[in-house]
This record gives C-alpha cells, sequence and structure tokens, in this order.
C-alpha cells in the first residue's frame, strides 16, 4: 500500500529533544490525527508490516533521522485510523525514512 500526504506540518525531531511539553505534543498528534482523516477508507492491514516514510522537502530538508518524530506521528495515526491494528513489534517490523529534496512537500508512506 502507497499512501501519498502533502504539505504536512514540518516537525523536526529535534525540537522534542528540546523539551517539548506534553501539551504541545498532544496538540501535534491530534493535528495529525485532523490531517489523516483519510486514512479511514484505507483497506485494513491484518499482518505483521514494515513502513517506508519518505519525507520531500521544498526548502531545507530535514535531516532523515530528523523525520523520526513525523513517522511516529503518522504511524500512530495509522493505527488511530484502523489500518494497522497495532505499532507493536507484533504488527510493525522495520521502520525506515528518508527525506529528500522535492518540488512540493510531499510525504510517502509505503506499508510493505
Amino acid at each position: 500500500m502507497i499512501i501519498e500526504l502533502f504539505d504536512l506540518p514540518k516537525i523536526s525531531t529535534n525540537k522534542i529533544y528540546a523539551g517539548v511539553h506534553w501539551r504541545q505534543r498532544k496538540q501535534q498528534k491530534d493535528q495529525f490525527l485532523l490531517l489523516t482523516n483519510s486514512f479511514k477508507k484505507l483497506e485494513k492491514v491484518e499482518k505483521k508490516v514494515d513502513l517506508e516514510f519518505t519525507f520531500y522537502f521544498k526548502k531545507k530538508p530535514l535531516d532523515s533521522s530528523n523525520c523520526s518524530y513525523l513517522g511516529k506521528l503518522l504511524e500512530d495515526c495509522l493505527v488511530a485510523h484502523g489500518v494497522l491494528q497495532d505499532d507493536t513489534i507484533k504488527y510493525v517490523g522495520k521502520v525506515s525514512y528518508q527525506s529528500l529534496k522535492g518540488d512540493e512537500n510531499k510525504t510517502i508512506i509505503k506499508i510493505i
């Protein structure tokens, strides 16, 4: 399954290391849940999968490892909207992040 998302907020994992308060992290998660409502229409995945996140940034791409917070938010949204049963090791194996310069701000999620 391949999912494309456009113009998501750009949040570096470095922000979390800087000590962002839990309320702000909850607001970010709630915002992502709203932005991913279309996930509710996706086919449910019953087996263990690997996740590949590719982030394209129009300006100043984040380091690939600094995309991990964005990936975690999106993985949580896949679970919250019922696409994945859970994000434990029983259902998610390998997770990878790639950051690239692009013509538009776009995220591609591959569920393999």
